[in-house]
């Protein structure tokens, strides 16, 4: 472009929007390769400052991705925790995040390796719906995203029954 000219509005707003929308296609794309099977939170009486949650977190893409934060909408924070057994004693660690591979796992079980919500500001009560939100980035590239899912509040795992 020669020197003092600029480019009009229009084409800037024009060539925004294209990029935006090329980051938006990109990001949803990455948000579809990660999935939730069998997904549920454990409902808790009212006043309990903490939940935990259980079910699969499954890598569907082709590409490494690497959990950086989880959210909901009843707590203030979400971590995936190790239930670590030592003389007798049963402590929670979180989880070292490490990239999923594809095709990979995480599998989350009462008495294992679960998801835990602290500070919880609203009790998880049977039939609510809690929001999960997992912002994540594929490891070999620079592409972000964030999958968020409706979790069905339970009293036990949905193998074993209607509640």
């Amino acid at each position: 472009m020669p020197k003092g000219r600029s480019l009009h509005p229009i084409r800037v707003a024009a060539l925004l929007t294209v990029v935006s929308l090329a980051t938006t296609v990109a990001s949803l794309e990455a948000a579809a390769e990660l999935e939730l099977e069998g997904f549920w939170i454990r409902a808790m009486p009212p006043g309990q400052p903490m939940a935990a949650g259980y079910g699969d977190i499954v890598n569907r893409g082709d590409r490494p991705i690497q959990i950086r934060e989880l959210s909901t909408n009843i707590a203030q924070n979400a971590e995936l925790h190790s239930s670590i057994h030592e003389n007798g004693r049963v402590r929670m660690v979180p989880m070292a995040s490490e990239p999923l591979a594809p095709g990979a796992r995480i599998q989350l079980t009462p008495g294992g390796d679960h998801l835990m919500l602290m500070g919880v500001t609203q009790s998880p009560q049977l039939g609510d719906k809690v929001e999960l939100c997992i912002a994540f980035m594929r490891t070999d590239v620079t592409d972000s995203g964030r999958a968020c899912h409706e979790i069905p509040v339970l009293r036990k795992a949905p193998s074993q029954g209607d509640d």
